[in-house]
Order: C-alpha cells, then sequence, then structure tokens
C-alpha cells in the first residue's frame, strides 16, 4: 500500500520558488528582501464600479472586505481605500496638519464628504496611483500574507474564503469583484497539473493501445509495449515517492515522455519476433533472433537517450533538471523491461501467429519487400534531387532560428482566456500594471536612507525608468510621501513639492508620519529598521521575460552607475531570470547531444564522412523545428526544450536501428539496395508505427490548458513528422550518395 499510485500521495508544487535551488543567488536575495521588509506575497481583490468608486456603496463595500480579509488566516495586513492615509492641512485651521485616514467612517458618507473625498483623491497622484484608477472606477485591496509559499491547501482555503466574501458582496451590491494574487496563480498550477496529469496520461495509453491494436491486430502486441511503459512509469513514480519529489507542470507529463522514449524498443521487439514466427520458426528461436538483431540497437538507443536527457542534470532550472533525471533513468528501465518482460511472456504464453512466408528461408520477407525494392530503386535514381531540395528547405527553415525569442514568462503559460489572465487583462487595463518588481536599494551606509542626495537619486531612477519604458505604469516610493510632506508643511505649494536639502527635516518628516499614520499603514514595508535600504516597488504590464530582463538589467546597472547596489526581487523578476538559464540549458543539452551521437556514429563507421551524413538526418528536424518557431514568432521556453530534447531522442533512435541494419547488411556483402531493402525489412514498419503512435499520442497535449504543453504538443507533432520523413527519405539518400562516392574513390584508386 505505501507505493499505491493515486494521487493525493503526490506533492504537487505551484510555487515559483520551487523552480530554482535553495542556493540559487536569486533565491538568496529573495529571502534577504523578504527578511528585511516581509513577503511579497499578496491576495488582490479588484472591484469595478461603472459609475464611479467614490459612492457609498462602494466604499462601504471597500471597508467590508478589507475588515473581513483581515479575519482570514495567513493575512497580516490589508490596504485599501478604507485605510489609506490622507496628508493634508486642516481647511478650517490653515496651521495644521493632518495625517488621518482617506475615508472616514461609513455613517458620515455624505454628499458633501464625498466630494471632498473626491477632490483628496485626485490631489494624492503619488500615493493612491497603486489603489485606484485614474478614472475613480476601479479599485485595489491588497491583503499581504505571512508566507510566501503558504501549502497547497493553505492557499486553496485562503481563497475559498475571500471568493466566499466576495460572492456575498456581489450580490448585496451588483459590483464587480475579481481576485488574484500568489495564491490565485499558485493553485492554477496546481489545478492544470492535476488536469494534465489525470486526463493526458490514460488519454495518450489508450491512444496508444488502440493504435497498437489496429497495426497488429493482436491484443498481445497492444498490450505489451503499454504495459512496458506502464511499468517503467509505475517504477519512476515508486522512487518520486521514496525521494520525496514534487510534481509540478512540467514533470506531470512524465508518463507522456516515458511513452515517447520507451515503446520503440518494445514495439521493434515484438514485430521482428512476430516476422520470424510468420516465417514458421518456432517461437524460442523467434524470441532468440528478435533479441540477437535488437538488442545492441536498443542498447545504444537507451544509452544515447540516457546521456541526452541526463544533460538536463546542468540546468540550473530544478524542474528540468528533475525531468531529465526521470526520463534518462525511465529509458535504462523501459530497456530492461523491453529486453526481459516481452521475451519472457512470449516464452511463457507462447502467441500463435499464422505463417505466411516461405519456411526457414535464408532472410527474412514480408509483403512490403516488393515495394521496399521499388522504392530503394526510386531514391537511388533520385537521391542528388532529394538531398539539394532539403538542403534549401532546411536553410530557409533554418534562417529563422536569428528571430527566435526566449520567453519563460509564467502568466503567459495560461491560455489568453483563462480567469487568472482575463483577470490581470482586467487590471492592466482600467487600474495600473498587474505585476510588480520589488527593488531593493542598499545605501551601505546605518541612516543611508535620511541622505537627501541619496533619496534625489531615488527620484532620478523613478522618473528614468517611467520615461525609458511606457510599460512602467507607478514606482511607489517612499519619496513620494517625504515630498507631499514637505508640501503640506509648506502651505501645500506645489514648488515646495520636492526633496528637502536638510537631513533633520527629512527625518522629522517620516518620524512625524509614522507616529501619526493610520492603521494599516507602515514605513518599515519601504525602509527597514537600520534605515539603510529602500524598497522601490515598481508596477508594470504583463511583458515578455525578455523585456522584463531588460528592465532588471537596467536598474541594476544604474544603481551601480551612482554608487549603489540593488537587488530586483519578487515573481517577475524570478520568473524572468529563468531565461537565462534556459537559453543555457538549450545550447549545452542540444550540442552535447550532438556531440554524443556523433561519437557514437564515429565508433559505428569509423570514418569521419558518413558520421556527417549520419548526422544529418538528427539535425534537419531540430533546425526545422528551431526555425519554424522563429517564423511563426513562437516564443521558446522550458517546455519547448523538452520538446527539442525529445525529438533529438526520437530521430536519434530511428537513425541508429536504420544504420546499425545498413551496416549489418553490408557486413554480409549485400549490395547497397540490398542492404536499404534490407534495413526497410528489419526496421522500417516498426520506425514507422512508434513514430504515428507518438505522433497521435503527444498531439493529445494541445487540447491541454497549459500553454507550454499545447506548444509542445503542436512543435513535436511537426517535428517528429519531419523527423520521419528524414529518416525514410533522406537518410536513404544520404547512404547512396556516401555509398556511391566511396565506389568511385576506389575505381579511382584502381
Amino acid at each position: 500500500s505505501m507505493f499505491t499510485l493515486t494521487y493525493d500521495k503526490f506533492r504537487i508544487d505551484g510555487d515559483l520558488r520551487s523552480w530554482y535551488d535553495d542556493d540559487a543567488a536569486q533565491i538568496i536575495d529573495h529571502e534577504t528582501f523578504v527578511k528585511t521588509f516581509g513577503s511579497d506575497a499578496h491576495l488582490v481583490v479588484v472591484i469595478h464600479n461603472n459609475e464611479g468608486i467614490i459612492d457609498s456603496t462602494s466604499l462601504r463595500s471597500i471597508r467590508r472586505i478589507t475588515e473581513a480579509l483581515r479575519k482570514i488566516s495567513h493575512i497580516t495586513q490589508v490596504y485599501s481605500l478604507s485605510n489609506a492615509p490622507y496628508i493634508g492641512v486642516d481647511p478650517q485651521k490653515s496651521s495644521e496638519i493632518i495625517i488621518e485616514n482617506l475615508i472616514p467612517p461609513d455613517s458620515l458618507l455624505t454628499p458633501g464628504l464625498l466630494k471632498t473625498i473626491t477632490e483628496r483623491v485626485q490631489h494624492s497622484d503619488g500615493l493612491l496611483s497603486r489603489l485606484l484608477s485614474d478614472d475613480l472606477k476601479t479599485s485595489l485591496i491588497i491583503g499581504k500574507l505571512d508566507d510566501l509559499q503558504l501549502s497547497n491547501d493553505a492557499s486553496r482555503a485562503l481563497v475559498a474564503e475571500a471568493r466566499s466574501i466576495l460572492d456575498a458582496e456581489q450580490i448585496e451590491t451588483g459590483l464587480r469583484y475579481l481576485i488574484h494574487g500568489s495564491p490565485v496563480l499558485r493553485l492554477a498550477f496546481v489545478d492544470i497539473a492535476k488536469e494534465d496529469i489525470t486526463r493526458f496520461t490514460p488519454a495518450v495509453f489508450i491512444t496508444a493501445l488502440l493504435l497498437l491494436l489496429l497495426a497488429f491486430r493482436s491484443w498481445y502486441a497492444a498490450l505489451l509495449p503499454i504495459i512496458v511503459i506502464m511499468l517503467t512509469t509505475a517504477t519512476i513514480f515508486c522512487l518520486y515517492l521514496l525521494l520525496g519529489l514534487s510534481i509540478n507542470n512540467f514533470t506531470a507529463t512524465i508518463p507522456v515522455f516515458i511513452l515517447a522514449i520507451g515503446i520503440a524498443d518494445s514495439v521493434h521487439i515484438f514485430w521482428i519476433w512476430r516476422l520470424y514466427r510468420q516465417h514458421g520458426y518456432s517461437n524460442d528461436k523467434a524470441i532468440a533472433y528478435s533479441l540477437r538483431k535488437n538488442t545492441f540497437p536498443a542498447f545504444l538507443t537507451t544509452a544515447t537517450t540516457f546521456i541526452g536527457f541526463g544533460t538536463l542534470l546542468i540546468s540550473d532550472v530544478v524542474p528540468l533538471r528533475i525531468l531529465g533525471m526521470a526520463i534518462a533513468a525511465s529509458s535504462v528501465i523501459a530497456f530492461v523491461y523491453s529486453t526481459v518482460y516481452i521475451p519472457s511472456f512470449l516464452a511463457w504464453r507462447d502467441p500463435a501467429v499464422k505463417v505466411r512466408y516461405p519456411s526457414h528461408s535464408t532472410e527474412l520477407s514480408s509483403q512490403q519487400d516488393r515495394l521496399y525494392i521499388h522504392y530503394i530503386r526510386l531514391l537511388m535514381r533520385y537521391y542528388r534531387p532529394i538531398i539539394t531540395t532539403t538542403a534549401v528547405l532546411t536553410l530557409i527553415m533554418a534562417a529563422g532560428i536569428f528571430f527566435v525569442r526566449i520567453d519563460t514568462d509564467t502568466i503567459k503559460m495560461f491560455p489568453a482566456d483563462m480567469p487568472v489572465r482575463t483577470d490581470l487583462a482586467f487590471i492592466q487595463k482600467n487600474l495600473t500594471g498587474p505585476v510588480t518588481l520589488e527593488v531593493m536599494v542598499d545605501t551601505q551606509v546605518e541612516g543611508g536612507v535620511y541622505d537627501p542626495l541619496f533619496l534625489k537619486k531615488a527620484e532620478q531612477f523613478s522618473m528614468g525608468l517611467i520615461e525609458k519604458d511606457p510599460a512602467i505604469r507607478h514606482i511607489f516610493s517612499p519619496v513620494d510621501l517625504l515630498k507631499r510632506m514637505h508640501s503640506v508643511f509648506n502651505d501645500g505649494k506645489k514648488e515646495h513639492y520636492l526633496i528637502p536639502e536638510q537631513r533633520d527635516v527629512i527625518e522629522q518628516y517620516f518620524t512625524m508620519y509614522a507616529y501619526a499614520m493610520p492603521q494599516g499603514s507602515s514605513l518599515s514595508e519601504h525602509i527597514d529598521s537600520d534605515e539603510r535600504s529602500i524598497r522601490l516597488s515598481v508596477r508594470l504590464d504583463v511583458l515578455t521575460s525578455a523585456q522584463n530582463l531588460e528592465i532588471i538589467e537596467w536598474i541594476k546597472s544604474w544603481w551601480h552607475r551612482h554608487g549603489y547596489s540593488a537587488t530586483v526581487n519578487g515573481k517577475v523578476a524570478l520568473s524572468a531570470y529563468l531565461n537565462t538559464e534556459t537559453s543555457r540549458t538549450m545550447t549545452y543539452s542540444v550540442s552535447l547531444n550532438i556531440t554524443i551521437i556523433a561519437l557514437l556514429f564515429f565508433l559505428l563507421f569509423r570514418k569521419l564522412s558518413p558520421v556527417i551524413f549520419a548526422l544529418l538526418p538528427n539535425i534537419i528536424p531540430l533546425l526545422a523545428v528551431v526555425g519554424m518557431m522563429g517564423w511563426l514568432g513562437v516564443s521558446i521556453d522550458m517546455g519547448l526544450i523538452t520538446s527539442i530534447v525529445i525529438v533529438l531522442g526520437v530521430a536519434m533512435d530511428a537513425t541508429i536501428y536504420f544504420v546499425v541494419k545498413y551496416r549489418r547488411a553490408l557486413a554480409k556483402g549485400k549490395s547497397i539496395e540490398e542492404a536499404l531493402v534490407y534495413m526497410l525489412t528489419y526496421t522500417g514498419i516498426s520506425n514507422i508505427l512508434s513514430t504515428l503512435i507518438l505522433i497521435s499520442s503527444l498531439s493529445l497535449l494541445t487540447f491541454s490548458q497549459f500553454t507550454p504543453n499545447v506548444e509542445f504538443g503542436y512543435i513535436t507533432l511537426f517535428a517528429l513528422s519531419i523527423s520521419l520523413l528524414t529518416d525514410l527519405i533522406v537518410l536513404p539518400a544520404l547512404l547512396i550518395f556516401w555509398h556511391k562516392r566511396t565506389e568511385h574513390r576506389e575505381s579511382l584508386s584502381r
């Protein structure tokens, strides 16, 4: 019962932090930020009133929600219009400074007071930009969470309680309410991971089973490869349980990847066994011959797959590393099950197979032999145009590589019509930038945040960043509060809306505000306890991770040029930092894969020129896939990196089976035509069948709600089709070219 594969036994992790190692520089910086200023995780509620938020119905609703959210577990503070601070001059006593709540108690919301509140809001541009839209129709309520990494259950309970509050408000007021934030995003990842593994794993297995049944018209043939894959999957998940690993949106599809890399060996072993039985061989001899024909190429494909996916272990992106480890181990486990379980089962059951060909002929034949002969002769006639056409098309497709973009933005991993995306789009359109970059600037000196020169640098930074990119909607900074205080203490004149020149005046303003500030406001979230570091919250629109990374690098370099150090934190930053590592992983993994293939083929041929010809069928699908993504404007993310590695693995496996059989035929003294027919006889149908099963099965992922899985499905479908055509057409054409070139050189030497 310990290894029962029920979903409850697996820990599904939807937290972006889990994509990094604990000692990653980005995580260390983020934890330093959290220790200094507290968690940056929030629950966000949006209220929209087409008639305007500054009315009694909306403001009373905001107050009720604010008070209700405070009572929810894990919410430590709530910021809203109901507790937003107002700094101004008492209209009755112009010499008296007011620091109070913007919104008074509900009972005082008279028409005259609502007008006064509207006027106050319109003069509080710096302070209220993050809570209220310019048209005064949309407002935010922000609940700060005490824990950046709430458990799934805690997140679900928190969101459910908040939704129940909003449902009651919606019934009472008829206003529009949305909910977003860290726990909502986390649950979106978790729920999609659950859906993918529970929906697509059975669907993929059933599809493969039906296709095998249709191809072989035998339950034995259909069930044996599926059982091998299921045993491999069960073994891997048992290891997951023992190691305490978590599942996320990338590793949730491990069974699909296992099917992709594990089904070929099973199909090849069963296909050759059946072919020998159709020639009248006994069951024992058919098993022995099948193992003799397939064990070596199966071992080679397993070794290359193991090493190929093992290259993902170099990645600093934890899900990619775990996926690489799981698939590498799966390739070995699937090889063992294929070469041990299937022969054992066939020896035990001795399935009956109808004899269809002459008994004990020197070479196997099949009903496709005549077709193979005509096909190979056709290739031998037109191999040059085939190679030329392929080269031209490949170059055209490969040119798209120059337009490839890498994008690891987590928000765009969801469909555009999913609430987690549509709600963000609503916030962006009606209020402000829905995502935040948290900038922590260290002055290196205790009390340094009160230095007028530093605060002026912070002001210059904010102005420069907003001018740099229109996607920067607002930068919330204590500098805004300071300038407002200075203006108020100087009769509210605009010429005094600036940073004071005297350090002691600055300290007095901040101290005065800290003592008089309303409940829910806190300077400690923006100035640390040593008064050495300052927090600047940059609100911006949803951008690509490359654009976010450009902004992050600009921020860091700006502060560095001005003599300070700055780190950029938050979920948007963590997502953007994945861009660099994703690019590195793809470059290293693909390069290492190709190097391994080259070494393998060099060992097989012992010459360099045939190695190049054998490599091309594996490189062509890769160039076609990446190039097509560039032409279509599809960004590379972690899902597509796994697609590229899968495509390389499948293409390499098919090529190895073809080349091993081809070399074996030549070693027997066969002509080039006979060797190619031999190659297709022993591997043609099984390669076609296994690839078609993968294409049909993996295409189901296009129905996923997780965008990287959808793109993985489409890209893999295209790439495997190119790979199959390349192995069936281009590889024989290249082998013919190489053979004729070798014959020509030998004739000249004679």
